[in-house]
């Protein structure tokens, strides 16, 4: 009785791998890449740990690359852009064919510093993964002492005569100024 069909993994897979992790991919799209399940992806990280290792690497360093732009994006930077032009520099005798060779070379003409100013959303987004409780989208606070045991409507309701109450305290000391 046979052991089944011949694994599809190859060593060179394993270099492949590392590039697919490195650019992002995850692991069913790597399986697509390959043209194979998820489950025989899943079925060569358990079987091959260096391949496993290696992914892990991989993932570890694109991760740490996105998370190093999205900082420098949210506290902004400076950069220096450079222009190039390609200028002729010689014009040699003629080729096999009676036409000129010319030789050219990229000659820079400008730099120019430019400054990135701090992205507002890229910097609640790093706040938001590195302390979610505190900068999450919905915030849960706890009620305690004397409103613990009321509902919503029952807190509202009670604002809406604090506020009445306070609005007639200064309206009736407004009144009380000017009849004296």
């Amino acid at each position: 009785m046979g052991r089944g069909r011949k694994s599809l993994y190859k060593d060179h897979l394993f270099k492949e791998g590392l590039k697919l992790a490195f650019h992002g991919f995850t692991l069913d799209q790597m399986a697509d890449f390959w043209e194979v399940g998820a489950s025989t992806l899943r079925r060569w990280i358990n079987r091959y740990p260096e391949f496993r290792t290696a992914l892990r690497r991989a993932k570890q360093e694109a991760d740490f690359k996105v998370e190093k732009g999205l900082y420098k994006r949210a506290i902004g930077f400076s950069y220096t852009e450079r222009t190039y032009e390609r200028r002729l520099i010689k014009t040699k005798a003629e080729d096999g064919n009676g036409q000129p060779k010319e030789q050219h070379q990229m000659v820079l003409i400008k730099r120019v510093k430019k400054h990135i100013c701090p992205d507002h959303i890229a910097g609640f987004i790093w706040l938001k993964n590195r302390d979610p409780m505190k900068w999450r989208d919905v915030q849960e606070r706890k009620v305690l002492g004397l409103f613990a045991e009321m509902s919503a409507e029952e807190i509202y309701a009670l604002k809406k005569k604090a506020e009445k109450d306070i609005e007639q305290m200064i309206n009736g000391s407004k009144e009380k100024k000017l009849n004296a």
